[in-house]
């Protein structure tokens, strides 16, 4: 999850390309509803701010919001 934020971050900055995070993006997406992914997820989030948390639940129709 941290090196997805990175990449995240990076790439609002426009220091990574859109393919780039992309490339995270899909990595990510298919993990993120797996049940252990989902249950360390839950319990990390609130070390993530909340835009980061949002574009993921945006883009893969997960409730990891606060």
């Amino acid at each position: 999850m941290l090196l997805n934020y990175s990449t995240y971050i990076q790439h609002k900055r426009e220091l990574v390309k859109d393919e780039v995070w992309d490339a995270y993006a899909n990595a990510l997406g298919r993990h993120v509803t797996a049940p252990g992914f989902a249950i360390a997820r839950e319990r990390i989030k609130v070390g993530y701010p909340k835009s980061f948390q949002k574009t993921v639940s945006d883009r893969f129709g997960t409730s990891i919001t606060a």
